[in-house]
């Protein structure tokens, strides 16, 4: 990957997470652990207001989108792609999980509009039980942030990584994001 004129400088957060309540509510939900993640990443910036980029040229903030659409990272025959799932604070987390589940059994013929990321800020990348202790994802071109998540301990206990634009987000933003974000996970049921 490299670095031209005009990328953003991410920096990366981290927080620890009870992954045994993400599971749990992705079985009450007949859902995936990453549809729930999803789903309280909706319901995180809808609540903190952080639902923004910077536009292509990089000289405006986009604010104001129509829906909270998420990016969720896909491997197709050993490449990467993001696909997104559309105006996800108002879908249930059962519908979230059938969008993932669609875009993966596509594969390689994932249509370039389920890739369109013009309206998506976050994405959410997880590599299941082939993670690391702790991941730290690379922030996909034209997006503000992407969380990624680690390995679950033997207490049930994961870390989540955010790597965010520090040209959309300062510090203190992607911290309370992130904190957010942790709330909207542990919080009994995604509304």
């Amino acid at each position: 990957m490299s670095v031209a004129v005009g990328d953003c400088i991410p920096f990366v957060l981290s927080e620890k997470m009870d992954f045994t309540k993400i599971s749990a509510k992705a079985k009450a939900s007949n859902a995936s652990p990453p549809a729930v993640m999803v789903k309280a990443l909706a319901q995180a910036l809808e609540i903190s207001g952080k639902n923004k980029k910077l536009s292509a040229s990089r000289t405006d903030m986009i604010v104001g989108f129509e829906s909270v659409d998420i990016g969720v990272a896909i491997e197709v025959d050993g490449e990467l792609r993001v696909a997104a799932v559309r105006d996800c604070a108002n879908k249930s987390t059962e519908d979230i999980a059938s969008d993932i589940k669609k875009f993966a059994e596509l594969g390689n013929k994932l249509p370039l509009a389920d890739q369109d990321l013009s309206s998506v800020c976050y994405v959410v990348s997880t590599m299941g039980k082939q993670a690391t202790d702790v991941v730290i994802p690379v922030l996909p071109k034209g997006t503000t942030g992407i969380f990624g998540i680690g390995r679950t301990d033997e207490a049930g206990v994961s870390v989540f990584s955010a790597s965010l634009c520090h040209a959309s987000l300062t510090g203190l933003e992607g911290a309370l994001l992130v904190r957010t974000y942790k709330d909207c996970l542990h919080e009994a049921e995604p509304k």
